[in-house]
């Protein structure tokens, strides 16, 4: 009974560490930045803790990646030492759910040309986001981002590429307004200088591929 029972705890172990070296060789591909930020020794902490937490309650990889994410912010972990661990997290979280997020037709009837009666269309896909750091452009060798609030647009391209755009705080605003409402009265209600200069910038957006189009606003 003994020796069965040490055979069942060696099998269970080697499963154990299959399955940790699994996890950490998932979270290496996609969060390597987040690595080098925090450096091996502080990395392989970071990820321990993660799999003695249990947060880990889905068989699939997938969900894995933004658990991951999700347990650095309820939990705090690092935030301390690494201000910006969590921006550079969820950036790379980001890319990951940007690239895969599922193919869907946009509405018919877009128009390639936004005009004062028209609202923003953007793919399912597309996601806008603030963060109080540059986290895109932390790299590998500069794991760091500069201490610079920043508002991004992230979106695929044509050819399902991840791409993302800097924009200004008012750039921003009119991208979530503009989805709900005219841009004639989304620029009216952010105080904008004039609707012609944002017609401009948001016919610009369109041809680098980050908006879907434009329709008219919901009834």
């Amino acid at each position: 009974h003994d020796a069965a029972l040490n055979r069942f705890k060696d099998r269970l172990q080697i499963y154990r560490n299959a399955a940790r070296n699994d996890v950490q060789d998932l979270l290496e591909t996609f969060f390597p930045v987040t690595g080098a930020l925090l450096g091996a020794p502080a990395w392989e902490s970071c990820v321990s803790d993660f799999i003695a937490s249990r947060g880990i309650t889905t068989p699939y990889f997938r969900d894995i990646i933004p658990g991951f994410v999700g347990w650095l912010s309820t939990t705090g972990w690092g935030h301390a030492p690494w201000p910006t661990l969590l921006a550079v997290a969820h950036f790379e979280l980001l890319e990951f759910l940007v690239e895969r997020w599922p193919d869907a037709s946009g509405p018919t009837g877009r128009a390639a040309r936004p005009g004062p009666g028209n609202r923003i269309v953007l793919d399912a896909a597309t996601r806008l986001v603030q963060y109080a750091g540059a986290a895109h452009r932390a790299t590998i060798e500069r794991p760091l981002p500069e201490p610079e609030p920043v508002h991004l647009l992230a979106f695929r391209d044509r050819d399902g590429a991840f791409q993302v755009l800097e924009l200004t705080a008012a750039t921003a605003a009119l991208l979530v307004m503009g989805q709900e409402t005219s841009l004639e009265e989304a620029a009216a209600a952010l105080h904008l200088d004039g609707l012609s200069e944002a017609l401009v910038l948001l016919q610009d957006l369109y041809d680098r591929e980050a908006l879907w189009g434009f329709e008219p606003p919901r009834t």
